[in-house]
């Protein structure tokens, strides 16, 4: 009997280091800034807003960690690492996704147990980013008022730039309406994704939609109000939700309107960089 129980003994604790081997010690990657280069020429502005980074190791998906935040990878020693940079989505932070038109970073290296490598990296657009409209306020301007509009944009430069020249709208409560639009069409894709990027600073909210002229007719449909903000901020705004839902497009344009809310005083709404891509 006793040696009954010292064989069951004996199993138990084996079979327990058996349940429950030693768990995997994890290195660590943490992605701190990541910095957009450009050709200004043909992509304009290296402004960019990248909030979190999407982790590939060795095929695998690790998960968005926000910048700053150290990421377990499992298991070490040589580790092949995909970075997406991601975005948020129309300004609202519940909306993130890695960021299609911009490049992924892949780098090769050896992690040790409860190492911390961290990471500052520059990246750049995808090849395959066509960019239908660049309007960075510097030359001629690609957007025109829009009928009934007793508002009109100026292009500025004073020590509230972002970078140079920025288009200005002054509202007051004679010149109470803006609206403006892209001076020329474009033919976005409904099956990928298309975005319009955009900086702004603002005493009063305003909104960025998108046109549509299909063979059903012409359509203007509101994609996102931006509030006030006393910072410049960039907007990463998802065209393709509304695009895809109007069959047969011909041209799309870009619209950018407010009003005046407030009696008295003056309204100021101010833009960079706009781009439209896909």
């Amino acid at each position: 009997m006793k040696k009954l129980v010292l064989l069951y003994i004996l199993f138990f604790f084996t079979g327990c280091e058996l349940i429950n081997p030693d768990e995997a010690i994890p290195g660590y990657v943490q992605v701190n800034n990541l910095s957009l280069q450009t050709d200004l020429a043909t992509q304009g502005s290296n402004n960019a807003k990248i909030t979190d980074a999407w982790l590939f190791a060795n095929g695998q998906e690790v998960g968005v960690f926000e910048l700053g935040k150290a990421a377990p990878i499992i298991p070490t020693g040589i580790v092949k690492l995909s970075i997406q940079p991601g975005i948020v989505v129309n300004g609202i932070n519940g909306m993130r996704t890695a960021y299609p038109f911009y490049n992924a970073l892949d780098t090769v290296f050896n992690l040790k147990p409860t190492d911390e490598v961290n990471f500052n990296l520059n990246f750049t657009y995808s090849a395959n980013a066509t960019f239908a409209q660049i309007e960075n306020f510097e030359g001629n301007l690609s957007l025109q008022r829009v009928s009934g509009t007793d508002t009109i944009m100026t292009i500025s430069q004073n020590a509230q730039s972002l970078e140079g020249f920025f288009g200005h709208v002054i509202m007051d409560d004679v010149r109470r309406n803006f609206n403006y639009i892209s001076s020329f069409g474009y033919l976005l894709p409904i099956t990928t994704p298309s975005y319009c990027e955009l900086n702004f600073m603002c005493t009063e909210e305003f909104t960025v939609g998108i046109n549509t002229l299909s063979v059903q007719g012409n359509f203007n449909d509101d994609i996102v109000t931006l509030k006030p903000t006393s910072i410049w901020k960039k907007v990463y705004i998802n065209l393709n939700d509304i695009i895809k839902t109007i069959p047969n497009p011909i041209a799309h344009k870009i619209y950018i309107k407010g009003f005046k809310q407030t009696t008295g005083g003056i309204s100021e709404i101010m833009i960079d960089n706009l781009k439209v891509i896909y």
